[in-house]
């Protein structure tokens, strides 16, 4: 019976995960079709991927780019409504991708 329970929720894990690595897949592609600069494109992309909060500071480094321009890639992105806050870790803002459900 343990042995059925575990291969029936391995195999509902299965399907989720397919389900949402196809989601992920268009969103991807969703990203292509908004007229962002190729840097603002690449930071939502790893935003969707990584799923984890990002500082500016990070994405400066990560794409070796000045603060300020970061920010205003940002901001563009908060204007769209594709990446939001998500609180501070010490006086850093932190960024996330703006899931719409």
């Amino acid at each position: 019976y343990n042995l059925k329970m575990v291969s029936e929720s391995m195999a509902v894990f299965d399907t989720y995960l397919r389900r949402k690595k196809k989601e992920q897949e268009e969103t991807m592609k969703d990203v292509e079709d908004l007229g962002l600069s190729y840097r603002q494109s690449q930071i939502l992309k790893d935003m969707i991927r990584n799923g984890e909060p990002v500082s500016q500071y990070e994405l400066s480094a990560k794409y070796q780019t000045p603060v300020p321009t970061v920010r205003s890639d940002l901001i563009k992105l908060i204007e769209l409504g594709l990446v939001k806050t998500s609180g501070k870790n010490g006086h850093r803002i932190l960024y996330v991708y703006n899931q719409k459900k």
